[in-house]
């Protein structure tokens, strides 16, 4: 009865009591519902990017042999790179895009860059299925590129002359960087990177002589130098040598970046629906 008391005494007191209780339920409903939310969403998320990894295919890349021919009348120089692709994954790969570029080890371009882009624009294929090899692939690099190789491959002979003689025993300088790139994704859109790195030694004159023991660089661009009528084949150091290669899955956006390089010459690359 003392209590029944209470309560018709202390009415407004108890309707308060009684409201912010509610409120407090409310809140705690309200917080435990948003965190059984984001933890849906975030499974949701990870459903989807296990379904966007399920058919997984992986490009592996081969370059074949550099040759570059004499120059043409104009004094246009092409230097092609052969290159076949190899899906060695469970599902074809769309939409594949390749590019390649240079990174110079110890000289820059005019405007102080180390990389340097390939001339032609990106090779393309629409697909290669599971367990296929394309091998009739190929990007080219011109006369400003070559130029720039050849300037950088120059410094790095000097230097590793110059290693020979103060200290044998040092690591011997690294020359140009070719890196071949390949963009592809799955049936669900993910997308994929393929990159192979190999360094650039020199170049050998195609022309078939015996070289002499006075001079073991007669045949050899550096310390040569080439001229329109010379044809060489570049020495990639092997990859056993410097293995770097990786394969992993990328951000379209960063795709996107990658390719947008060349839209002025291919504006097709990416459209709006």
């Amino acid at each position: 009865m003392g209590f029944l008391i209470w309560i018709n005494e202390n009415g407004a007191l108890v309707s308060c009591i009684v409201s912010l209780l509610g409120v407090l339920v409310t809140v705690v409903y309200v917080v435990f519902t948003h965190k059984q939310m984001k933890a849906t969403q975030k499974s949701v998320e990870i459903m989807k990017t296990e379904l966007r990894m399920a058919k997984q295919p992986c490009l592996i890349l081969e370059i074949h042999s550099i040759e570059s021919r004499e120059a043409l009348p104009n004094g246009r120089r092409f230097m092609p790179v052969p290159f076949s692709i190899e899906n060695i994954g469970d599902s074809p790969a769309l939409s594949v895009f390749c590019v390649s570029y240079m990174v110079l080890q110890h000289t820059t371009t005019k405007s102080g860059n180390r990389v340097v882009n390939m001339y032609s624009g990106p090779f393309f294929i629409e697909a290669v299925k599971a367990g296929e090899k394309t091998v009739k692939n190929s990007i080219h690099y011109e006369n400003r590129e070559i130029t720039y190789m050849f300037d950088d491959l120059s410094v790095n002979l000097a230097k590793n002359w110059k290693r020979v003689h103060d200290n044998p025993s040092q690591h011997a300088h690294r020359g140009t960087s070719l890196v071949l790139c390949c963009y592809y994704r799955n049936v669900y859109g993910q997308w994929f990177e393929s990159k192979l790195t190999r360094e650039i030694g020199f170049a050998v004159d195609q022309i078939t002589k015996e070289k002499t023991k006075e001079n073991l660089n007669e045949f050899t661009f550096p310390p040569r130098l080439i001229e329109d009528n010379t044809c060489f084949t570049l020495q990639l150091h092997s990859p056993q040598a410097s293995p770097q290669y990786r394969c992993e899955p990328v951000d379209e956006k960063y795709v996107q970046s990658v390719l947008g390089q060349y839209k002025e010459d291919w504006p097709e690359l990416f459209y709006e629906d």
